[in-house]
C-alpha cells in the first residue's frame, strides 16, 4: 500500500472521530415548551394565579392570568402544566358557606322551663344555641343534621308536655331527665358528645385500658321523666338511626323515685337494642339493671356484644331541667 494511500485512511479515521466527538459533547435540545389555559369554576383567576406562583413559577413555569374568562395561561413543559392542573383542581372548590341560625317560635313558658335540656342536648353536637325569654324565640346555629336532631328533639319534648296538660296532675313539673349514650366500636352517629364532653371522654378512655377500644357514640337519647302521682319518676326513649348498610334501634324504659333526704335515685333501668343488617340476621342485646344514681353523674350499666362489636350503656340523670 502506498505513502498516499495511508495518509487518506489516516485523513478519513480523524474526520469519523472528530464527528463522533462532536455529537457525544453537543448540548441537548432545549425542552418544548407548550401552553394550556385552565379554567377556574369557584375561585377567583387572581386568586389561584397567586397561588400557583408562588408553588411552580420559580421551576421554569410561567403563569398569567385572564379576569374577563376567569382562566389561567401556564406556559412550560407539559409536567409543569400538568403538575399545575391538578393544584387548581384541588383548589378549584364551592366555598362552604358559614351556617344561617334557625329561629323557632316556641310558648315562653315551654322555652323556660325546658331550655337547660334542650342547651345540653345540642351543645353535645357542637351548636351554638341562645334564647328570648321574652318572645319564646329560640335559636340554633350549626350544621343542619344536627339542628335538625335539635327540632325533632323539641318536638318530642313538646309531645311529652302536652301528655302532662292532659293527665290529672299537668301542674306538678318533671323533676329530672334521663341521658342515655350507646356506645360501640361499631357504626357510628355523627354526634361529636364526646369530645365535648371530658367525662365521658375519660370514660371511653378507661374503657380502653380494660380492653374495650373504640368506642364512640353510636346514639344518644335524652328525655324528661314523667312524675307519676306516686312521685316516682318514669322516661321512656326511643331511637334510631340508619347507616349505609344497617339500620340501629335502641329502647329505653327507666323508672326512677327518689330516695327520702337524699339526692339520690333508686330505680330501674331495660335497655334493649337492635342491630340489622341490609344482608344477615339482626342482632339484638338486652340489659336489665337496679341503679342507684346521683344526678349528673355517669354511670355505666353494662358492656355487651352486639353482633361481632362492642357495645356499653352509659345512663346519666339530670336535675337542672
Amino acid at each position: 500500500m502506498t505513502i498516499r494511500a495511508l495518509l487518506f485512511i489516516a485523513i478519513c479515521v480523524f474526520g469519523l472521530s472528530q464527528s463522533l466527538l462532536s455529537q457525544q459533547t453537543a448540548a441537548p435540545p432545549p425542552e418544548a415548551r407548550m401552553v394550556s389555559v385552565i379554567v377556574c369554576r369557584y375561585i377567583a383567576v387572581d386568586e389561584a394565579q397567586a397561588m400557583l406562583q408562588k408553588v411552580y413559577e420559580d421551576k421554569n413555569c410561567k403563569i398569567a392570568a385572564d379576569a374577563r374568562t376567569n382562566s389561567i395561561f401556564v406556559s412550560g413543559s407539559e409536567e409543569a402544566i400538568d403538575r399545575c392542573k391538578r393544584f387548581v383542581e384541588a383548589i378549584d372548590r364551592p366555598a362552604v358557606p358559614a351556617p344561617e341560625p334557625a329561629l323557632i317560635n316556641l310558648n315562653s313558658d315551654f322555652l323556660k322551663k325546658n331550655f337547660n335540656l334542650i342547651s345540653r342536648f345540642s351543645g353535645s353536637s357542637g351548636l351554638e344555641i341562645a334564647m328570648d325569654e321574652e318572645t319564646g324565640i329560640l335559636m340554633l346555629k350549626g350544621k343542619k343534621g344536627n339542628v335538625d336532631e335539635t327540632l325533632g328533639f323539641i318536638e318530642r319534648l313538646k309531645t311529652v308536655g302536652d301528655a302532662l296538660a292532659k293527665g290529672k296532675d299537668a301542674t306538678r313539673p318533671s323533676s329530672m331527665a334521663i341521658r342515655v349514650l350507646w356506645l360501640t366500636n361499631g357504626p357510628k352517629s355523627n354526634e361529636v358528645v364526646s369530645e365535648n364532653d371530658p367525662k365521658l371522654q375519660q370514660i371511653i378512655e378507661r374503657l380502653a385500658k380494660q380492653g374495650v377500644k373504640g368506642l364512640a357514640v353510636g346514639m344518644q337519647l335524652i328525655s324528661r321523666c314523667d312524675q307519676l302521682p306516686n312521685g316516682t319518676g318514669h322516661g321512656s326513649l326511643t331511637g334510631i338511626v340508619e347507616h349505609k348498610d344497617m339500620r340501629q334501634e335502641i329502647a329505653v324504659d327507666a323508672r326512677f323515685s327518689q330516695l327520702p333526704g337524699s339526692p339520690s335515685f333508686t330505680g330501674k333501668v331495660d335497655i334493649k337494642v337492635t342491630r340489622t343488617p341490609n344482608v344477615g340476621d339482626a342482632s339484638k342485646s338486652m340489659v336489665q339493671v337496679d341503679i342507684i344514681a346521683e344526678t349528673n353523674k355517669y354511670y355505666v350499666l353494662s358492656s355487651a356484644p352486639i353482633g361481632n362489636q362492642h357495645s356499653v350503656f352509659v345512663v346519666q340523670l339530670l336535675d337542672d331541667i
